[in-house]
């Protein structure tokens, strides 16, 4: 793999982290709004995939940020690169 395909695989991690959080971000007030409108014979059970939810999201936040990161030092070591050949 060369350094441009790393770098664009990077990119293309990061976009799909970023998708992924936003759909669990959905997922959340979806379940959320279920919850608080559902009979009360449902609550438990609704109640129950909201908290499912809310941990899918933290998860795939966890990952984006990851990715985030890894994103920010490749092109904090590219500014760098460009800096020292100037």
């Amino acid at each position: 793999m060369t350094r441009r395909d790393d770098e664009s695989a990077r990119v293309d991690a990061f976009l799909d982290s970023y998708v992924w959080w936003r759909e669990a971000c959905d997922d959340v007030w979806s379940a959320y709004w279920a919850w608080v409108e559902c009979d009360s014979g449902e609550g438990g059970r609704r109640f129950a995939a909201y908290q499912s939810a809310l941990d899918r999201e933290e998860n795939t936040a966890v990952m984006h940020h990851e990715r985030a990161r890894r994103l920010s030092t490749l092109a904090l070591e590219r500014f760098r690169t460009t800096q020292a050949r100037a």
